[in-house]
């Protein structure tokens, strides 16, 4: 961890925040220096034309919200409660372009979800000759800094004494540090400040809060901003405004279709899902029927005690995800376990609800094509006595086998020559092939180019 990762580590954790670093308490106004209101022209716009550094930097982003995500399932509290999902985590991140130094290359300020409330810090990452650094943040800390000044200010504020430390950014050489304290602080360690003003100290020795700032100004002049409360972007559009010239030559789909999948992906549009755990949400893209486009699969899981799965299934059409009804012949608990590449079919097994039925079957559902037969087969074993409300004995039992093709009964050698017929192959197992939230944003803003930035934060709730 570099100098300014590890000055500042936080001591206790006494307060919940849904984003951001916690500020410290209010201070004298002549302390600190304005945050200026931002320029009509925007700091974050890349004034160099050469975005080799932008892969680099997407590389960094995505390592550090996976630390950051494993922190928080070490937690074991928090992630049995459901009160963190993968999705949860990464939907409520922000990021923020910032120009500390004076090169071309912006610094990327990461604020994770619930950082401070898990005990989770920020960090600054930073690209120099094609690597990067990364620089932790306290969870009690923020941090100022002047654009392309090359100097930034940590601030520690949560507890007493505030504490300030003034660096120069691209050498890491710190200019000054000062602590200053409120009027009767107490540390919740039977040691206060009984004085009734405030006490200053410059580089350890004690001064006069005109001393203080006059200090500070030597180091620190100009008109400052605080990371993470500028331009902030999410997870899904930093990705893609990182996206270099470079790296979307070989597209997986088209745009248009790529924000749209993003934008189901994110904000859930028909509602689909959003009863259940997000926990329990996984994605895939799969290649269902015979054309080069992939289908998004949303994949979940229904009910812990049974283990049950649904899948939808969006296509593109016209820059828009529609949602594909499956002419499924069952609607009961269902596992959808298998899907049939580029031959438009998903094999799904079903049982019954009943309390005391013991039907099962499965079935061969086609997605695009409602020409297709649908072909199910039930193995039914119905407990006696179940019909007139009785206690069922299981020792004796009524079985019969139905096989259908689209509701229309038909024999066995009918159900096996119709199965045969369709040429399905090996299926793919559904749940293998789906992917988590980050992996799946991952792969989708691949595809979308640096400049349509603006129209995929337009999915951002």
């Amino acid at each position: 961890m570099s100098k300014k990762g590890s000055i500042l580590i936080c001591s206790v954790l006494i307060s919940v925040l849904v984003f951001g670093c916690v500020k410290p308490v209010t201070h004298p106004a002549s302390v600190l220096p304005s945050v200026s209101e931002l320029p009509e022209t925007s700091e974050t716009e890349v004034v160099s034309e050469d975005d080799s550094w932008k892969p680099v930097m997407r590389d960094a982003v995505l390592d550090a919200m996976k630390e950051y995500w494993g922190w928080v399932q070490q937690d074991s509290d928090i992630m049995t409660q459901g009160e963190f999902t993968e999705d949860k985590f990464y939907k409520e991140a922000r990021f923020e372009l910032a120009y500390i130094d004076d090169d071309d290359i912006p610094e990327l300020f990461v604020q994770p979800s619930g950082s401070g409330v898990w005990g989770i810090g920020c960090c600054i990452l930073s690209v120099k000759d094609g690597k990067t650094n990364k620089y932790d943040i306290g969870w009690s800390d923020f941090v100022e800094y002047i654009p392309r000044s090359d100097r930034i200010v940590l601030m520690h504020g949560m507890h007493m004494p505030h504490q300030e430390i003034v660096y120069k950014w691209s050498t890491e050489e710190e200019l000054g540090s000062g602590t200053y304290y409120e009027p009767g602080w107490y540390d919740g360690q039977d040691r206060s400040f009984e004085g009734e003003e405030y006490e200053y100290r410059w580089n350890d020795e004690s001064v006069s809060e005109a001393d203080y700032n006059a200090n500070r100004k030597e180091v620190f002049d100009g008109e400052s901003r605080t990371l993470g409360e500028g331009d902030l972007k999410g997870f899904a559009d930093i990705l893609v405004y990182l996206n270099s010239s470079q790296s979307t030559e070989n597209y997986e789909m088209d745009e248009e279709t790529a924000i749209a999948y993003l934008d189901v992906i994110l904000n859930d549009p028909d509602g689909l899902y959003e009863t259940y755990n997000t926990g329990r949400m996984k994605y895939g893209l799969l290649k269902i029927n015979d054309d080069d486009l992939p289908e998004l699969v949303v994949y979940r899981l229904l009910m812990d005690q049974f283990g049950c799965e649904k899948v939808d299934v969006y296509t593109s059409k016209d820059g828009k995800a529609v949602n594909l009804p499956l002419k499924t012949g069952y609607t009961g608990i269902s596992w959808a376990k298998s899907y049939y590449e580029r031959k438009d079919y998903i094999y799904i097994e079903h049982c019954h609800e009943a309390i005391y039925d013991e039907s099962q079957g499965f079935e061969y559902c086609p997605v695009f094509d409602n020409n297709q037969p649908n072909l199910m087969k039930w193995n039914i074993s119905y407990p006696l006595g179940y019909d007139t409300g009785k206690e069922a004995d299981y020792d004796k039992l009524v079985e019969d086998i139905k096989c259908t093709s689209d509701g229309v009964e038909i024999s066995n050698e009918e159900f096996s020559a119709s199965l045969d017929a369709l040429h399905l192959g090996a299926g793919k197992p559904i749940a293998d092939e789906c992917m988590g939230f980050a992996e799946s944003v991952e792969r989708i803003t691949r595809n979308i180019s640096s400049e349509r930035t603006d129209d995929v934060r337009s999915t951002i709730k």
